[in-house]
């Protein structure tokens, strides 16, 4: 029974002070918790932008797919008929900004089926457009799709690689996270095309 005759309790300042410690671990916590979900959401920007960039090479190799009637994939490099470049960058003079691939199915409906892969320098994106059959061709926002303000492609070339039947593909796109902080993303493939 002595014992609880010397219990005295806690004092003002035990409590004041165990309040200050969880109220700063309470800081601690809810500043970590806002960084990591900033340091998520930059990541993920830049997940995006590696995601589309190479979803646009992909599409560049083995041909965008022509809404419509005919439903069917069109011509991408790989499986080309013939290739043309143009818009020539850079002082090389093998080093190309535009491609287009030419679809010969060996039907007089196809002889002008084409499509043409391109940097658009001034908007920061690449452009696609085709003309399959009757349709008109016309100018279609293959990369960037999402984040177009964010998003700026720095780069699009295409050249002979070695072999005449080999394409160097180069792509360099940035995002820029916030205020400052810009992240950069670089390609660079060779496909090899099948025409004989």
């Amino acid at each position: 029974m002595n014992l609880l005759k010397d219990s005295r309790g806690t004092t003002m300042i035990e409590l004041i002070v165990v309040i200050a410690v969880a109220g700063f671990l309470a800081f601690m916590a809810g500043v970590g918790v806002v960084i990591f979900f900033a340091k998520w959401e930059e990541l993920n920007l830049y997940s995006d932008l590696q995601i589309d960039a190479f979803n646009t090479v992909y599409k560049m190799k083995h041909g965008i797919n022509v809404e419509g009637d005919y439903g069917a994939d069109f011509m991408g490099i790989a499986s080309a008929d013939s290739i043309s470049f143009t818009n020539q960058s850079g002082s090389g003079g093998n080093t190309f900004s535009r491609i287009r691939c030419f679809q010969s199915t060996g039907e007089a409906l196809h002889t002008f089926d084409y499509v043409d892969f391109w940097w658009d320098a001034w908007e920061g994106n690449i452009k696609t457009y085709y003309r399959y059959v009757d349709t008109p061709p016309r100018p279609i926002v293959l990369f960037p799709i999402e984040h177009k303000d964010d998003i700026r492609v720095t780069r699009l070339t295409f050249s002979r690689a070695g072999s005449s039947h080999v394409v160097k593909i180069v792509l360099e796109a940035q995002i820029t996270i916030g205020e400052d902080k810009v992240r950069k993303v670089k390609f660079t493939t060779r496909v090899a095309n099948d025409i004989t």
